[in-house]
């Protein structure tokens, strides 16, 4: 209650003063040593931010990579769906039809035995 009177007759006389109080750790520190501990909380946060900037630099070498290698997995993503096609319409033919008979009545056949 005596500080928000103090603060209220300091405003009226035109000092402008602080509402709140400062923190424990502040009070009785001297302008050297608050400063130094506001400097080495700015310099945990450098920090800080220098080991995120280089694992963002990490992940976008790597990305970068990727999009290098994306071409090449398409490439081979159509050569397989081609060589499957063609393979496809080799034995749907007449010719390995007897063939391809053959091979399911012989499966089914151990798969009986089974």
């Amino acid at each position: 209650m005596c500080r928000k009177k103090w603060i209220s007759i300091a405003r009226k006389h035109g000092l402008d003063i602080e509402d709140t109080q400062k923190s424990k750790n502040q009070v009785g520190l001297t302008l050297e040593e608050f400063q130094k501990r506001e400097d080495e909380k700015r310099n945990e946060i450098y920090q800080m931010l220098a080991q995120c900037t280089a694992i963002n630099l990490g992940v976008a070498e790597k990305i970068a990579e990727w999009k290098k290698i994306i071409p090449t997995i398409e490439k081979f993503d159509k050569l397989v769906e081609r060589n499957c096609k063609q393979a496809r319409q080799t034995y749907d033919s007449e010719e390995f039809a007897g063939y391809v008979k053959q091979i399911v009545s012989a499966h089914a056949k151990d798969m009986k035995s089974v």
